[in-house]
């Protein structure tokens, strides 16, 4: 039973994370910040020109998802650690020193995967 509480509470935490995320990609695709987007991209020639967004927002969107998975989870009884497989980040296990053999969950982050043209 404490474990089916446990996997409501994961997925309650990443549905509002989710659906904070949604609101902030939106909210960035408007105005001005589209402009600052374009600096965020560090190297655009690698994969994705200047004109194209995607890449910025990912890490953008990106960051704030793991920002709020360290906040939410650590508000998780029996969850010590846990294991993120993101596209930008590669593979890192929190909190800070914990190994991947410790990870009690493992999240898989790519958040705007396809969006070629969002």
């Amino acid at each position: 039973m404490v474990e089916l509480e446990l996997d409501h509470l994961v997925l309650r935490y990443c549905r509002q994370i989710i659906m904070k995320i949604m609101d902030h990609v939106c909210g960035t695709m408007r105005g001005e910040n589209r402009l600052h987007l374009k600096c965020a991209v560090a190297d655009p020639q690698l994969e994705k020109s200047t004109q194209n967004l995607t890449k910025a927002i990912d890490r953008d969107a990106e960051d704030l998802i793991l920002d709020a998975l360290q906040r939410k989870f650590l508000k998780l009884p029996g969850i010590k650690a846990y294991t993120v497989f993101s596209e930008e980040l590669g593979i890192r296990t929190f909190p800070e020193g914990a190994s991947e053999h410790e990870a009690d969950l493992v999240v898989f982050v790519d958040p705007i995967d396809g969006t070629e043209f969002i």
